[in-house]
């Protein structure tokens, strides 16, 4: 009888117990990836820590560590289009854009990329078709999308 009723105890206490270290083993995974994914936009995406923005007739391109270049809107002179190999691991489509003085480069999906792209795609006389093959393209190469010349 003394064996039947110690069973009978340890069965429950047993039973409690694999369900703690079940709930144990399945959040510790689960805190560890939400722990991890913390930083993931920054090391998976570093393009999303550049900005490119329009202001006072300037194209102002900053890069993750702060420093700035800037062209200006109306003596824009070329917007290139450079690619490479290293994607989807790093960035490899980048804009180019010149006035006489500099040069602002940046990568695809910096922010405020969207509203450049926009006004971008509305010079006159683009190289549609150049820029899509540009976006498709796999290849270290620079094309020019768009002159003033």
């Amino acid at each position: 009888m003394t064996a039947s009723i110690t069973q009978s105890k340890l069965f429950p206490m047993t039973v409690r117990l694999l369900k703690r270290i079940l709930v144990i083993l399945l959040f510790i995974p689960m805190f560890i990836w939400n722990f991890v994914r913390a930083g993931e936009s920054e090391v998976k995406h570093p393009e999303k820590l550049w900005r490119v923005e329009e202001l006072e007739g300037k194209i102002i391109c900053t890069s993750p560590d702060g420093s700035q270049t800037s062209v200006v809107w109306n003596e824009l002179i070329s917007w290139q289009v450079e690619t490479n190999s290293f994607g989807p691991f790093s960035p490899d489509f980048f804009w180019i854009l010149k006035d006489s003085r500099a040069t602002c480069r940046f990568p695809s999906g910096a922010a405020g990329e969207s509203e450049l792209k926009e006004k971008l795609l509305a010079l006159p006389n683009i190289d549609l078709e150049l820029f899509v093959t540009a976006a498709t393209s796999t290849k270290k190469e620079i094309f020019e999308i768009w002159s003033a010349t």
